[in-house]
């Protein structure tokens, strides 16, 4: 049986301003990436807002900056996924 969710993407075009803080330079560089390289305002509003909610799950966790992060954070992120519906493989 495949499950199906439906996710409510953000109206804007850009990271949420209320994403925790991250290390000087970040949010405009992943601003930037994302305009630079994703065409599809669709496509655009679905990957910032899965790039909004890994980093409110990571950032809590993470102890050494955007450095620190792992495949153990992504994993862990992605079962979080799964466990709320998000994300059918």
């Amino acid at each position: 049986m495949t499950t199906t969710a439906v996710a409510v993407l953000p109206a804007s075009d850009s990271l949420p301003k209320h994403l925790p803080s991250l290390e000087a330079g970040a949010e405009e560089a992943m601003e930037q990436f994302f305009d630079a390289e994703i065409d599809n305002p669709r496509t655009r509003r679905a990957y910032i807002a899965a790039a909004a909610d890994f980093f409110r799950f990571a950032i809590p966790i993470m102890s050494g900056g955007l450095s620190s992060l792992n495949a153990m954070h992504f994993s862990r992120w992605i079962d979080l996924m799964k466990e709320r519906g998000l994300l059918v493989i």
